[in-house]
């Protein structure tokens, strides 16, 4: 594993924003992960802007191409400290955890996990890349 994701970045990526080509080169350079969380955020858009079916269709691909990784014990309770103790959503808390535990960079282009300087977390931040 030599990276995690974080929703906005695979987002931004369905979306072929301008950061697009940034995540496609990162994603060319080995396996990542992401939380199932994460997933889930994913999901529910898609499934807000397109459809429940095409949401579906998303997360079935991404599972293909990301090991999706479970909101396990240890993560939810180190997700939860990070939230404790940082300004951002529960969701990119796990994001943040996922990416610590398996000690690799962080994939995002999300302003409140940039500004947080979460100790220890290395961002990859595709606004900038």
């Amino acid at each position: 594993m030599n990276m995690c994701l974080d929703a906005w970045a695979v987002i931004a990526w369905l979306e072929d924003s301008a950061t697009a080509p940034h995540l496609e080169a990162h994603l060319g350079t080995g396996r990542s992960c992401m939380s199932w969380v994460n997933a889930g955020e994913v999901h529910y858009v898609v499934a807000r802007r397109a459809s429940p079916q095409v949401a579906d269709q998303v997360i079935s691909q991404l599972g293909a191409d990301v090991d999706l990784v479970d909101s396990t014990g240890p993560r939810t309770i180190a997700a939860a400290g990070i939230k404790a103790t940082h300004r951002m959503s529960y969701a990119d808390c796990f994001a943040v955890a996922t990416a610590l535990e398996f000690r690799v960079p962080l994939i995002t282009s999300d302003p409140e996990i940039i500004r947080a300087n979460v100790p220890g977390l290395e961002v990859i931040d595709l606004r900038g890349a």
